[in-house]
């Protein structure tokens, strides 16, 4: 006959907590993948196969965005990871490349027929920066408050006796 014992019904608890990401987050995740399937992974496609196959004479312009592409790519699997620290620089050098490069493409289109929704396509990138940069901060604030925490609790110990 098994004996009821409350003490082996529940589940060990260990000092180590998972990291599970808040809401807050989540949000910003989910907000930089739907901008980047808009702006990087289809618009961005759509003009690196067009200049690549159509406008062989821009075809640096199709490499600037390839280049850009695939390193906010890299940024976007780094802040899925929780790679926050990783994901900023990533984001920086690759939303950089790809806006020099829109801001040269919607230059050389401006001259023969201006259309504002360049802007729409190419833009948004820039929220990708601010979202990677926010997350970032939030990170730094994690990793400080929880190193003050950690010394606040080694200062704050009860000391040993002088005799042990």
């Amino acid at each position: 006959m098994r004996k009821n014992n409350e003490a082996a019904d529940r589940p060990v608890q260990t000092g180590y907590k998972r990291y599970s990401d808040n809401k807050l987050t989540i949000g910003m995740k989910i907000l930089f993948s739907l901008v980047y399937a808009w702006s990087c992974f289809f618009w961005g496609g759509v003009t690196v196969i067009n200049f690549y196959w159509f406008m062989p004479q821009e075809a640096h312009l199709a490499s600037g965005f390839l280049i850009g592409d695939i390193f906010i790519t890299l940024g976007l699997i780094a802040c899925w990871l929780r790679c926050y620290i990783l994901q900023f620089p990533l984001n920086v050098i690759g939303g950089s490349i790809y806006l020099v490069n829109a801001g040269e493409m919607i230059d050389n289109s401006a001259k023969t027929v201006f259309t504002p929704s360049f802007e729409l396509r190419y833009m948004p990138v820039a929220i990708i920066l601010i979202l990677s940069l926010c997350l970032l901060v939030l990170q730094l604030i994690s990793f400080f408050a929880k190193r003050s925490q950690a010394k606040e609790e080694y200062n704050n110990r009860p000391s040993g006796s002088i005799l042990d």
